[in-house]
């Protein structure tokens, strides 16, 4: 089977586009060419661009269900590490407290 190249427009800020950021982050950190397959389906009603924190939160779940569909682990620094980093193929430069709060939250907490 021929590795599997996932590109992204970083000029088109589309749902599906983030959900291949972290897949895509998982896939880069693991070197994996042919990963496991998925179906998976994204549907909201959130507006691009809308500064709610929803594309990092689409980011970190395409990054752990990528994680789980291929056996893998990693522990939940790493993964808000490279969620982070993977929201960057689609040219967010966020500083990864989103990513963080995500996987790091603890209830009680601030």
């Amino acid at each position: 089977a021929l590795p599997i190249s996932i590109q992204i427009d970083s000029t088109k800020p589309l749902w599906h586009n983030y959900f291949l950021c972290g897949f895509k982050g998982i896939q880069d950190h693991f070197n994996f060419d042919n990963p496991t397959g998925m179906n998976c389906l994204v549907e909201g009603t959130v507006p691009p661009s809308s500064g709610l924190s929803s594309s990092s939160a689409l980011v970190c779940c395409a990054g752990l269900v990528t994680l789980a569909a291929n056996g893998k682990t990693l522990s939940k620094v790493e993964l808000a590490e490279i969620c982070a980093r993977s929201e960057r193929y689609i040219g967010t430069e966020g500083g990864g407290m989103d990513q963080s709060i995500s996987f790091l939250a603890e209830i009680g907490r601030a």
